[in-house]
C-alpha cells in the first residue's frame, strides 16, 4: 500500500510539473500597435512583440524586407526583417494581412550627426564614443541633435490572414 501512495504521488508531482511547462509555452505575447511601436520604440527594444498590418511593400533587390502598415490607421508603418521566412514571400503578397512574431530592434539613423558634434567638441581627443543606444539618445538631446530612431523587427514567426 505505502508503494501505491508513493508511486501515486510521483505520478502527481511528474503530470503537474508537465502541465506547467505546457503552460509557459502556450503563452502569446500580446499583439501590439504599430503606432506604439514607431512612436515608443525604445520601450520595447530587444523584446518579443506580436503585430499585425497590411504588407504594403516588399523589398523586390533583396527581398529580405518587407514594410507593415497598419490595418485602418494613420498610415504609419514599420520594416520587418524575414530573415530564414524569406523565401516564403514575394511581391505578389501585398496587400495582404500579415500577423508577424519577431524582436524589435532599433538603430539611430543620424549617428553621423552626434559623431561630427562630439570631434568638434573634443577636437584631437579619442574614447568618446557611446556604448550604449540610450547613451547615444540621451547626448544626442543634451547637444540638441534628433535622434531620430528607426524601429524594425527581426522575424521569429508569421501567419498570412
Amino acid at each position: 500500500m505505502k508503494r501505491f501512495a508513493l508511486l501515486l504521488f510521483a505520478g502527481l508531482f511528474f503530470a503537474s510539473c508537465g502541465q506547467q511547462g505546457a503552460k509557459q509555452e502556450e503563452a502569446e505575447v500580446a499583439t501590439i500597435g504599430i503606432a506604439e511601436l514607431v512612436t515608443t520604440p525604445m520601450d520595447f527594444e530587444n523584446q518579443e512583440v506580436s503585430i499585425e498590418g497590411v504588407i504594403n511593400h516588399m523589398c523586390r533587390h533583396s527581398g529580405d524586407k518587407l514594410r507593415l502598415a497598419e490595418i485602418g490607421g494613420e498610415g504609419l508603418s514599420i520594416e520587418v526583417m524575414l530573415g530564414e521566412f524569406a523565401s516564403q514571400f514575394n511581391p505578389e503578397l501585398e496587400g495582404k494581412e500579415l500577423a508577424v512574431t519577431g524582436i524589435l530592434k532599433t538603430s539611430v539613423s543620424n549617428m553621423d550627426a552626434l559623431e561630427a558634434e562630439l570631434e568638434n567638441a573634443h577636437e584631437g581627443e579619442e574614447g568618446h564614443e557611446c556604448e550604449t543606444t540610450e547613451e547615444a539618445i540621451a547626448k544626442m538631446k543634451e547637444l540638441g541633435i534628433d535622434p531620430n530612431i528607426v524601429a524594425y523587427i527581426e522575424m521569429t514567426g508569421f501567419e498570412l490572414k
